[in-house]
């Protein structure tokens, strides 16, 4: 399917009610599943949000971009997600927050993203962030401008891989930030491990692709 017209079946697809927490949980790791509610007002989490961004490669495929972290002392060190971060005073609202921050990592221009949706929300314990995470597109390949400091790699793949099952897989983490082995469920994409809080937006992100491409049959 061509750009231009996944992205068409794509606004359709995002006005029905999310697939939520049963698609998250899907690629969650085990420690996660086993979690209960979070009480907010005592966890007191701080607010980021992120940008899952899909634009058309050079053969007008629907393409995604994650990014990899340079390493930095701090829990999300050298690990892969979507361009984001932290909410700033100054942002007007959450969404200003992803556009922001995905202007000031990878060099998107705001007017050029399309916002789609908000997808579903989730909480990052090792961490203590709630992160708000949106879907959009640019109607061009971007041009890129790499924040360095922040980012080491870019890593593009084409969107619609992530509904293929072959891709997926399980490791151990035996230094998971909780001191427990965790069982983490992972999408190889270009060769990286991409699991955690990046996988979980993914797999809800991967549940929209599917029940799109089931409509098209």
């Amino acid at each position: 399917m061509n750009f231009y017209d996944f992205i068409d079946r794509l606004k359709y697809q995002v006005q029905k009610p999310l697939p939520g927490e049963d698609a998250q949980l899907l690629m969650a790791p085990s420690i996660r599943r086993k979690m209960n509610s979070y009480d907010f007002d005592a966890l007191n989490p701080k607010i980021s949000a992120v940008m899952a961004l899909i634009y058309p490669n050079e053969n007008l495929e629907p393409t995604m971009v994650l990014i990899l972290r340079q390493s930095y002392a701090g829990v999300h060190s050298a690990q892969i997600s979507f361009a984001g971060g932290k909410k700033d005073d100054t942002d007007e609202n959450i969404k200003a927050t992803a556009l922001r921050e995905t202007f000031e990592e990878i060099g998107v221009e705001q007017h050029h993203i399309n916002v789609l949706t908000e997808l579903s929300n989730l909480y990052i314990p090792p961490s203590n962030f709630l992160v708000f995470p949106f879907l959009g597109y640019c109607n061009e390949k971007p041009a890129f401008n790499i924040d360095y400091n922040e980012v080491a790699q870019l890593i593009e793949f084409n969107a619609l891989h992530i509904t293929n099952d072959a891709i997926k897989s399980k490791m151990i983490i035996d230094k998971h930030p909780s001191g427990d082995n965790v069982t983490a469920p992972y999408y190889l994409i270009n060769d990286h491990k991409v699991w955690g809080a990046t996988a979980i937006i993914l797999s809800e992100i991967e549940a929209i692709f599917k029940e799109l491409l089931f409509d098209e049959k």
